[in-house]
């Protein structure tokens, strides 16, 4: 069954809570209750993006949505079953939805230091380690970690992009 990305609607929050949820991501996803998703999908200057089949595999939630100075962030993204390219197809509809539909010049995100599997994958998709928050995270047990800031410009990812600007989202 061919997978298909679209906007989130209110319908879809029990599984945006299943997703970020998931068995070992206590340490890498952050948790929101219901209410906390449903305002993010129902802000002006939010998305919430999901990828499925039958199922829903993956969300990612975008804020600062018409922020003409910082641009969009990546609150959180998160997919059911890690390593098998969803979050990766995700993550490239976003940038070029971030980039092509939302003018944002600039895309950003933080993560766990210790995330390594998701700082390649941001890496993969053009994003640049900017920096450091050391103790910036606490963990479920109290322990504290620190975040990578990545980002990617506008015109850095239209260069790396070959096809940017030939082809627009239809899924807005």
């Amino acid at each position: 069954m061919a997978e298909t990305i679209r906007r989130a609607t209110l319908a879809d929050v029990p599984a945006l809570l299943r997703l970020e949820r998931g068995p070992g991501y206590e340490r890498h996803v952050g948790r929101s209750d219901a209410t906390q998703h449903a305002a993010w999908i129902a802000a002006p200057d939010c998305a919430v993006w999901i990828a499925e089949t039958s199922e829903t595999l993956a969300f990612a939630l975008l804020t600062g949505i018409g922020d003409v100075h910082s641009g969009v962030y990546l609150k959180r993204i998160a997919a059911h079953a890690p390593g098998t390219g969803v979050g990766s197809r995700l993550l490239a509809h976003v940038l070029r939805w971030t980039f092509e539909e939302a003018g944002a010049p600039r895309f950003s995100l933080d993560v766990l230091i210790e995330n390594t599997r998701a700082r390649s994958v941001y890496a993969r998709a053009g994003l640049r380690e900017e920096g450091v928050m050391r103790g910036s995270y606490a963990l479920p047990d109290g322990a504290r970690t620190d975040r990578v800031l990545m980002a990617v410009l506008a015109e850095e990812w239209r260069a790396r992009t070959p096809t940017a600007g030939s082809e627009s989202s239809t899924n807005r």
